[in-house]
């Protein structure tokens, strides 16, 4: 197995998890009980986007387009920090705070309370962490300059 295949095999993976935890009830894993059809749609064509462009740029070996990805993927790991780890360590709005009770409150979480800051719930955890390992993977395969066996 090369580079190629484990990028584009990570990033199926990572995608397949995002789908079934979009639409399929896990619950306590998730809720999606309180999403609509509409906003379950939207989350998934826009989560395809750093994915999928992930794994058009492996399937052509463009280099452009690998960096162009992998910093798409830096920035979707950074709207994660942004809505999950600012608020748990640094606190949240009462908009921010209205809006995680009402999508994640009744979820499964396993870090410690910090005050009364919004929990990580663990579906999002794991999420991030298959991302951060899907970043990494991208960023291992670009550095070793490994061309794809064809």
């Amino acid at each position: 197995m090369n580079w190629k295949s484990i990028v584009i095999g990570s990033s199926l993976a990572v995608y397949l998890y995002l789908l079934i935890t979009e639409w399929v009830n896990l619950f306590p894993w998730n809720d999606v009980s309180t999403s609509t059809p509409s906003q379950k749609l939207s989350g998934t064509l826009i989560n395809a986007v750093p994915l999928g462009l992930l794994i058009a740029a492996f399937l052509l070996d463009l280099l452009w387009l690998k960096i162009m990805a992998i910093g798409l993927f830096i920035v979707w790991l950074g709207v994660h920090f942004a809505w999950w780890w600012a608020p748990y360590f640094w606190g949240a709005s009462q908009a921010h705070l209205e809006q995680y009770a009402r999508l994640f409150k009744r979820t499964y979480t396993f870090l410690p309370a910090r005050g009364s800051n919004p929990i990580p719930n663990a579906h999002y955890v794991i999420l991030q962490a298959f991302t951060l390992l899907n970043s990494m993977i991208a960023i291992a395969a670009l550095v070793s300059g490994q061309r794809p066996n064809r």
